[in-house]
This record gives structure tokens, C-alpha cells and sequence, in this order.
């Protein structure tokens, strides 16, 4: 069996003003483009802006955004161009945070399924008489 190192976060944004925004994205991006999309203040504006193309057009999954209607905006591109620009560079900035954090600690090792008495036995318990 395979493994898929393809991985998805909801942002986290640092801004209480968008504490009911969720947004969830693909955190699998190369090297290449992560560094291009968090050096983003960086690059020139065209540059810019095919990072946050790529971004709001390849690894924005869902969100929950609306439009002064009230009506589901599209997840895309052009929806994300309409959005307040504080906004949008809040998604650029949680985007690099979520991509550069680890995943949470693995659980305490297992024990296998097995209950504490079989787990105490010593190595002595398992040596053959000479």
C-alpha cells in the first residue's frame, strides 16, 4: 500500500475579525511554490499576482464566504479579487503558517493490543535454560 502525502488545513487566521471565515486548503505545494507565494511582498505585481491565482485557483479547497447577499461565493480567482485585501492577505499569511507547521505529535506509542501484564515481562521471562 501507497502513501499520499497530500495533506489539507483549515486557516487559522490571527485577525478576530475573521474568526468565522473557514477556509480550507491543499497544503501539498512544492518548494518552489511556497517560497514564491511567502516572499510574495517581494515580487513584482505580476508576479504577485499569479501567486495568489495559484493559491485561490489550485489550493483553496472550500470556504464559507458570501457575498453582501448573502450567496455562496465561488471558490476561485475571481471571487478572491473582490474580496477585501486585508482579507486576502490574511489567506497568503495563514497559508505559509499552516504549510510550515508540523502535523500534531503522534499518539503515545501503542501497545500493540496487548494489556499491561503481557507488557511488563522481562527479557528474563523469554531465556531458554542452558
Amino acid at each position: 500500500m501507497g502513501f499520499n502525502p497530500n495533506r489539507t488545513a483549515k486557516l487559522r487566521f490571527s485577525d478576530p475579525a475573521f474568526s468565522e471565515a473557514e477556509v480550507v486548503i491543499r497544503l501539498s505545494v512544492s518548494f518552489e511554490r511556497l517560497m514564491a507565494i511567502q516572499s510574495i511582498q517581494e515580487q513584482d505585481s505580476q508576479t504577485n499576482e499569479d501567486m495568489v491565482r495559484y493559491l485561490f485557483d489550485e489550493l483553496v479547497i472550500e470556504w464559507n464566504l458570501e457575498d453582501d447577499n448573502g450567496q455562496p461565493l465561488p471558490v476561485d480567482y475571481k471571487s478572491a479579487k473582490k474580496l477585501p485585501a486585508d482579507f486576502v492577505g490574511a489567506c497568503v499569511a495563514a497559508f505559509g503558517e499552516a504549510v510550515g507547521q508540523p502535523d500534531a505529535p503522534l499518539p503515545e506509542q501503542s501497545s500493540n493490543g496487548l494489556n499491561p501484564e503481557e507488557l511488563a515481562l522481562s527479557l528474563s521471562d523469554f531465556s531458554r535454560p542452558n
